[in-house]
C-alpha cells in the first residue's frame, strides 16, 4: 500500500514524497493482529497509533470488513473488487468516486468503525480513555450501552508525550479497569535510536514505564520475550542470557547488536565481553542465536492474545502492555536507525509479494476460500460484523428513545426564565450559575409529586430530558465559575472515602459536598488543574450521541486565559465533530464581577 502511495502513475513532476512508515508498521503487525484476530470485538473501540493505519486497513481487508456509507446496522459491505480498489487508494484523492484511505485512521475510510481518528499522537489514548468512562458513566446511570473493552497503540516515543502523562494518574483513580494501552517498544524514534539514561533512570525505559504506571496504579504486563526465547532460556546457562537481555544490556546497545548479521563474530565477541554467556553461547546455533535476540514478546501473536485477554479481566484498574518489538520486522530496515520513514524497494517488494505466494500482477489477496485460513477469517470476520451491526441498532434505538422523549417533553422554550433582579449585576458568569442551578433542579424532581416533594412544574416539563443528559465538569474551577449546584453532593467517581467530616461532625454547609458517589444524580466530573484532561474528557463525552445514540450534553468550564493549555486536545474534538459545550469565563487582566 505504502509503495504504490509513494509510486503512483498520475505523480507530476515537483510533487513531494507520500511518505508512510513501513517501519512502523511492521513494528505494530503483531500487535494489531492479535486485537483484530483474538481480542477485540465489535462493540470496542481503538486509538492506534497513526503510522500502523495500514496494518489495520490489511487486517480488516482480510477479515472483509469494509463498509459503504454512513455507519448503521444495515450498511452495505464492499465486493471484494471494490475492496481490492481500495486497498491500491492509500492517500489517494478519488477522480471518479472510488472509495481511498486517509493518511492515517479517518472518519471517511471503509473501516473506520470502532476506531478513532489518528493524525496526531499523545491525544487519542487520553480520549479513548474518557470513551471508557463515558460508557461506565452511562451505564451506571441506567442508560443501555454495549459492554465494549477500549484500546490504546503507542509508540514508546509517543508515551514521553505530556497529555498521556496527565491522564494516567486519573484513569487509575476513575477506576477505569475497561481500558488497556499497550505500548509498541521498538527503542526507536523518528530520528533514529532512543537514548536514555540507564544509570540515573535506574534502568532501561520499559523499566522506568513499568513502574511508573505501577505507582499511579496501573496493572502492568511487560511482555519482553517470545516462546523462542523463552525455550533459549531452558539451556545451558540460558538464565544468564535472560539476565543479560534484562538487566544489563542497554536499549541503545541492543539496537547496535541487532544490526551484527554474521552470528559467528558477534558469538567471539560476546564471549570475550561477556564471559558469562560463554556456556550458552556454546549451546546454541548461530540461527537460535539470531532469533534469540530478535523473538520479543511484542511479535509473539498468542502471548499478546493472552496479554490482552489477561488485561480485560481488571475490573478496577486499567492495564498498559509494554510489549517490545523490532521496528522494521520482517524488513531489510529493520532496527536501522534512519528506518521510520525509509520505503522498501522494488526488488524487496516482489520478494515480499512472492513470499506470500501472489503471481501475476496481483499485488493483494485474500486466502483461498478451501484453506483453514480463509475459514478461520471468515469465522471471525462474520463474529466481529455481527457484533458492529448490533452496535449500531443499539445506537439507533437510543436515539429514537430519546426523540420520543424529547417530543413527549414538549418544545423546549427558548428562555429559562432567570429573574434577573436576584442579582445586582447579573454578568454571563453568575448565569451560567443559575443556568446549571436551575437544570440540576429539574434533573432530580420528578414528574409526579412524592412524598414530601413536590411535582415537576409543567412549564419545566420539557427541559427534562435534557437537563437528565448534562454533565458537567471542570479542571479545579467549578466553584469559581459558578457550578457550586452541580457539584454539591453529586460528584460522580469511585467511592474511595467516607464521608468524615460529617462523622465528625465539622461538614461546611456553606460549600459543596464533594465526596464522590455514583447515585443517578451525581452528574459533575471533578478534575485537578489539569486542562487538558478536561478537554479530551468533554469531547469523549460530545461523542456519545454518535456511537451510543445517547445525546449527553458535556459542559466544560475554563478560566479563559488557561484554555491555551489544552488548545491541541480543543483542535482534536472539533476535528472528531464532538459536540459539547465549553464555557471560557473571562478573567480579564484584573479581578472583577466578571472575572477569577
Amino acid at each position: 500500500m505504502i509503495y504504490l502511495a509513494n509510486h503512483r502513475e498520475d505523480k507530476a513532476k515537483g510533487d513531494p514524497k507520500v511518505g508512510g512508515h513501513p517501519a512502523a508498521c511492521a513494528s505494530s503487525l503483531h500487535i494489531t493482529g492479535a486485537l483484530h484476530m483474538i481480542a477485540k470485538s465489535g462493540y470496542d473501540y481503538i486509538a492506534n497509533k497513526p503510522h500502523a493505519a495500514p496494518v489495520d486497513h490489511t487486517y480488516n481487508y482480510m477479515l472483509d470488513l469494509f463498509f459503504k456509507g454512513a455507519l448503521s446496522a444495515d450498511m452495505e459491505k464492499f465486493t471484494l473488487e471494490e475492496a481490492n480498489t481500495v486497498m491500491h487508494g492509500l492517500r489517494h484523492f478519488p477522480q471518479n468516486g472510488e472509495p481511498v484511505f486517509q493518511s492515517y485512521h479517518s472518519a471517511y475510510d471503509p473501516d473506520h468503525h470502532g476506531f478513532l481518528p489518528t493524525g496526531t499522537v499523545g491525544i487519542p489514548p487520553v480520549n479513548v480513555g474518557y470513551m471508557a468512562h463515558a460508557y461506565t458513566f452511562l451505564r451506571n446511570h441506567g442508560y443501555e450501552v454495549p459492554n465494549a473493552h477500549f484500546w490504546a497503540i503507542m509508540g514508546d516515543s509517543e508515551f514521553r508525550e505530556g497529555s498521556v502523562y496527565e491522564a494516567v494518574p486519573d484513569f487509575a483513580e476513575r477506576e477505569i479497569g475497561n481500558l488497556t494501552w499497550i505500548v509498541d517498544y521498538n527503542r526507536q524514534s523518528l530520528d533514529g535510536h532512543r537514548i536514555t539514561n540507564k544509570e540515573i533512570m535506574n534502568g532501561t525505559d520499559d523499566q522506568r514505564i513499568e513502574r511508573t504506571m505501577a505507582a499511579n496504579g496501573w496493572e502492568v504486563i511487560n511482555l519482553r520475550h517470545g516462546q523462542k526465547r523463552l525455550d533459549l532460556f531452558k539451556k545451558t546457562d540460558g538464565a544468564n542470557f535472560k539476565k543479560f537481555l534484562e538487566e544489563e544490556l542497554q536499549d541503545y546497545e541492543l539496537q547496535a547488536l541487532l544490526l551484527v548479521k554474521d552470528m559467528g563474530a558477534l558469538k567471539k565477541g560476546l564471549a570475550k565481553e561477556r564471559p558469562q554467556l560463554k556456556k550458552f553461547l556454546a549451546a546454541v546455533t548461530d540461527d537460535e542465536l539470531f532469533w534469540g535476540f530478535r523473538d520479543f514478546g511484542g511479535h509473539d501473536i498468542m502471548m499478546l492474545a493472552d496479554a490482552m485477554e489477561q488485561s480485560k479481566q481488571s475490573k478496577r484498574k486499567p492495564t498498559i502492555i509494554i510489549a517490545h518489538t523490532l521496528k522494521g520486522w520482517g524488513l531489510r530496515s529493520a532496527a536501522a536507525p534512519g528506518n521510520h520513514s525509509s520505503l522498501p524497494s522494488e526488488d524487496e517488494v516482489e520478494e515480499l509479494r512472492k513470499a506470500q505466494g501472489l503471481t501475476g500482477d496481483t499485488l493483494f489477496a485474500r486466502f483461498d476460500e478451501k484453506t483453514e485460513e480463509a475459514k478461520f477469517l471468515k469465522e471471525r470476520g462474520s463474529e466481529l460484523e455481527g457484533e458492529i451491526r448490533d452496535h449500531f441498532k443499539r445506537r439507533d434505538k437510543n436515539w429514537n428513545y430519546f426523540q420520543k422523549q424529547i417530543q413527549e417533553g414538549g418544545e423546549i422554550p427558548v428562555s429559562m426564565g432567570i429573574n434577573l433582579k436576584m442579582a445586582s449585576y447579573p454578568h454571563t458568569q453568575w448565569m451560567l450559575g443559575q443556568l446549571t442551578a436551575k437544570l440540576t433542579r429539574i434533573s432530580n424532581m420528578s414528574l409526579e409529586a412524592k412524598g414530601d416533594q413536590k411535582a415537576l412544574p409543567a412549564e419545566e416539563r420539557a427541559w427534562k430530558t435534557p437537563s437528565e443528559l448534562l454533565v458537567t465538569m471542570a479542571p479545579d474551577v467549578g466553584t469559581s465559575t459558578n457550578l457550586n449546584p452541580a457539584m454539591d453532593g453529586k460528584i460522580f467517581g469511585a467511592q474511595v472515602v467516607a464521608d468524615y467530616e460529617t462523622e465528625f461532625g465539622v461538614k461546611d454547609k456553606k460549600t459543596p459536598d464533594l465526596v464522590p458517589g455514583d447515585d443517578k444524580s451525581d452528574r459533575f466530573l471533578r478534575f485537578e488543574i489539569a486542562e487538558g484532561n478536561v478537554m479530551s474528557c468533554v469531547g469523549s463525552y460530545g461523542k456519545m450521541r454518535d456511537f451510543t445514540g445517547i445525546p449527553v450534553m458535556p459542559l466544560m468550564t475554563v478560566y479563559d486565559f488557561f484554555v491555551k493549555r489544552a488548545h491541541d486536545q480543543f483542535f482534536y474534538n472539533l476535528y472528531w465533530k464532538s459536540a459539547f459545550i465549553l464555557v471560557g469565563t473571562p478573567a480579564g487582566v484584573t479581578l472583577s464581577p466578571e472575572g477569577a
